[in-house]
């Protein structure tokens, strides 16, 4: 009996490392599923369905709990991307973007990408030409959500 709970509790700890400390590798958490389980089987043969039902009960909520309390860490958004546009689809102020002002490009412009102004990404687009990452660029022309621009050293 002693045993089965060890194989349980190890099989339980290893869920806990996958989704609070090694998250993604799923190897981890595969491992401790299949240890859970294996003790499981186990009370189910050596003590009946009564036990094994209870016991896969208690199992099922202690990995609804670990997984609930995962989702609310901080864990899977520091695996996210966090260089991300802003929600809203380049809802530009009349006053805020205007021609010839001076960003840079975030991403290669070709004839789309993300250009970044004031400390805020817009998607852009050029009249063309292809624009590397890194490149500084100027606004030509402003169209409600459209903003147009050109490599900043291009006298075109």
């Amino acid at each position: 009996m002693t045993w089965i709970i060890i194989l349980m509790l190890i099989g339980f700890l290893l869920m806990f490392f996958e989704v609070y400390f090694i998250p993604g590798t799923s190897f981890i958490g595969i491992i401790g599923g299949l240890l859970s389980i294996a003790a499981i089987i186990l009370l189910f043969r050596k003590f009946g369905n009564i036990t094994g039902s209870i016991s896969l009960l208690i199992t099922g909520l202690i990995v609804f709990i670990i997984v609930m309390l995962g989702s609310g860490n901080k864990v899977w958004q520091r695996m996210a991307n966090q260089n991300i546009l802003s929600p809203k689809a380049n809802m530009v102020e009349q006053d805020e973007i205007k021609p010839g002002l001076i960003g840079f490009a975030i991403s290669n412009i070709h004839p789309i990408g993300t250009g970044r102004f004031f400390e805020t990404n817009f998607i852009v687009q050029t009249e063309g030409d292809k624009i590397p990452k890194g490149t500084p660029i100027e606004v030509v022309k402003v169209n409600v959500a459209k903003i147009i621009v050109k490599p900043l050293n291009n006298n075109a």
